[in-house]
C-alpha cells in the first residue's frame, strides 16, 4: 500500500467524523434534509471502504480510515477547547 492511498484512506476517515459531527448539528437543529443526506453520503463512504477493504483483503486500509477517523476527533475536540478559551 502506498503512501497516496493511505492518505486517501485518512482523509475519508477524517471527513466522515466531521460530516458525523454535522449530521448530529442537522438533527438538533431539525434540519431534516440535510440530516437525511449526510446520513446517505456518510452510509456510501463507509460502504465503499469496508468493500474494498473486503475486494483486496487489506487491513491497512481500515487502519488508515480508523486513524482519519481519530484524527478528525482529535481535531474536532482541540477546535472546541480554543472556542471555549475565547469565549472565556
Amino acid at each position: 500500500m502506498n503512501l497516496l492511498v493511505v492518505l486517501l484512506y485518512v482523509g475519508i476517515g477524517c471527513a466522515e467524523w466531521w460530516i458525523s459531527l454535522r449530521r448530529n448539528l442537522a438533527c438538533v437543529r431539525g434540519e431534516t434534509v440535510m440530516a437525511v443526506s449526510l446520513v446517505f453520503i456518510e452510509n456510501v463512504l463507509g460502504l465503499f471502504v469496508l468493500s474494498t477493504i473486503i475486494k483486496n483483503d487489506d487491513w491497512g486500509i481500515g487502519i488508515a480510515y480508523a486513524i482519519g477517523g481519530a484524527l478528525g476527533a482529535y481535531i474536532v475536540t482541540r477546535r472546541g477547547k480554543k472556542n471555549e478559551k475565547s469565549k472565556s
